[in-house]
């Protein structure tokens, strides 16, 4: 072997902080270094170089000192390699082998593990896998036991992220307070968009006025005198208004790491994340961000020139009857000015093959939908839309009751038979009558088939005994309209008071009467369509 002497020696140290369970601070970082300089100067090892990470797992190996440490060996400048035991090295005994059995005999490193007693210059290190898997088995075991504590910890509501989010920071008790000039960037950002501004022409006038993105904001370069900062992105934006802790919640079990040895996190469904309401100073109020989720989730194909930005009027707003799909918006550049048109985004791909164009202009769309709002608006003042809609309502509610009510007869009808069945089916098993196999095969498919009419059972229940005071529906939609009913006011749309009033809107393929014969079935928030 070559003198290994001829080159430095590497003394490696890491440290977690999660391993020294028993806390005897044997891992520390002073204590290894203690231990390796001592060792070194004992055995005439010389000129040593320290490599360190801190806080660092040993199931990964993009610790920023160990890359430090290979490049060296690399580059051959290094010829020993020290650590305190196996488990510094590392606690993935897999690739804690390629290292030892390979990557060091390779580069002719000579390996010490002091603690250990191995030293790859003097024998074989026969107990190596070994030692190598059951350091791994504890770093799996340390693992469990912090994520049984994180567990723990979110699931009663503490806070799991690490940081204040952009727009809050610490008080001294490290609690989330608001921090004003990064707020005041987030209700920006939302009053921007709920007026009809879109995400990419947000992040463009942000950072035309030069305001620090989140993360630049974080790391306070603002303050450092720098002539520019990075540019905002859509994306960036979009973060930002998807966070629900803006309006005062801590939103917990968000991402889901699959493994100890990964660093990669997934997002979990919805569904698995634990909600905790007003634990922390509100930015924006619930109303505002619901009525941005509701905005973002009317996305639409938006088919772009360079010499225009802007989200189009009707953007994910119009619907195709045919195929269900949003209609996809482009724009055309004339003479005369530019113009905004909206066909079926599964014609637009697909062609005649899937779907008709249904195709119709913006300037068609407003002939037909302004007009249409102005009437609701006349309505309500005059005090007629209130007590349409408590008619609608209610002739509603009475129709779904009533077939609800005959549903329901049926449905005990069939539980009755079924059950009769059932009973029958005993009967013959006792008697014989066929094998105990058939019987459970029969038993089965019966028994499912009660819970689906008794599920049936009790949502028809639940549709019956449901209050037809639907006071709360309509007093949302009448609010609404209150918004915008100032007679000396001309009510104008735009994309705001789009939102505000319409859900959807239904348009039909042009028949040979032309444009102005379109029709459209326009479909309010809350009440639906209104004839």
């Amino acid at each position: 072997m070559i003198d290994s002497q001829e080159r430095i020696t590497a003394l490696y140290c890491r440290y977690s902080g999660e391993e020294d369970i028993n806390g005897n601070g044997s891992n520390s970082i002073n204590n290894q270094k203690l231990l390796l300089k001592s060792y070194a100067l004992e055995h005439d090892f010389y000129p040593v170089q320290v490599y360190v990470d801190d806080g660092f797992s040993g199931t990964k190996f993009d610790r920023p000192d160990f890359q430090r440490m290979i490049q060296d060996i690399e580059n051959g400048t290094v010829g020993t390699v020290i650590v305190k035991d196996m488990s510094r090295l590392g606690r993935n005994h897999i690739t804690v082998g390629y290292y030892t059995e390979e990557f060091f005999l390779k580069h002719k490193i000579r390996f010490i593990a002091v603690c250990d007693g191995v030293d790859s210059a003097v024998s074989t290190d026969e107990m190596g896998p070994f030692r190598n898997i059951v350091n791994e088995m504890y770093a799996r075991d340390i693992s469990k036991k912090t994520r049984a504590s994180v567990y723990a910890r979110g699931k009663s509501g503490k806070r799991m992220i690490a940081a204040p989010i952009y727009g809050y920071k610490y008080d001294e008790e490290k609690e989330w307070i608001i921090d004003e000039p990064a707020a005041a960037v987030v209700r920006r950002i939302f009053n921007m968009y709920l007026s009809g501004i879109g995400m990419t022409s947000i992040a463009k006038k942000l950072s035309e006025e030069g305001i620090p993105k989140p993360h630049t904001y974080k790391t306070g370069a603002y303050d450092k005198g720098h002539s520019k900062y990075p540019d905002w992105s859509m994306q960036s934006v979009k973060v930002i208004l998807k966070r629900q802790e803006y309006v005062g919640d801590t939103i917990n079990f968000k991402t889901l790491r699959p493994s100890y040895k990964s660093n990669q996190r997934t997002i979990r469904p919805k569904s698995e994340n634990m909600i905790f309401p007003n634990t922390h100073p509100a930015i924006i109020s619930r109303s505002v961000f619901e009525e941005a989720q509701v905005l973002m989730s009317k996305k639409m194909r938006q088919y772009k020139r360079e010499w225009l930005v802007p989200e189009s009027l009707f953007h994910g707003i119009l619907i195709c009857p045919e195929c269900g799909c949003k209609f996809a918006g482009y724009h055309v550049k004339r003479n005369y000015g530019i113009y905004t048109n909206y066909v079926c985004a599964t014609y637009r791909r697909f062609k005649s093959k899937q779907c008709t164009s249904h195709a119709i202009n913006e300037k068609t769309l407003i002939e037909l939908v302004v007009p249409a709002i102005e009437d609701l608006l006349t309505s309500y003042r005059t005090g007629a839309l209130s007590k349409k809609l408590r008619k609608v309502f209610q002739e509603d509610m009475i129709q779904k009751q009533e077939a609800a009510d005959k549903e329901l007869t049926l449905i005990q009808q069939q539980l009755e038979e079924c059950e009769n069945t059932i009973k029958s089916l005993y009967k013959d098993k006792l008697s014989g009558a066929f094998p105990n196999d058939v019987f459970l095969q029969m038993h089965s498919s019966f028994m499912r088939e009660k819970q689906k009419l008794e599920a049936k059972q009790y949502e028809l229940m639940d549709t019956i005994n449901s209050s037809n005071d639907r006071t709360e529906v309509i007093g949302k939609f009448l609010k609404i309209m209150d918004r915008y009913s100032d007679p000396n006011t001309p009510f104008t749309l735009d994309r705001k008071s789009l939102i505000d009033i319409v859900d959807h809107i239904v348009v039909s393929e042009e028949k040979e009467e032309g444009a102005n014969h379109r029709h459209i079935d326009i479909y309010f928030k809350y009440v639906g369509m209104l004839h």
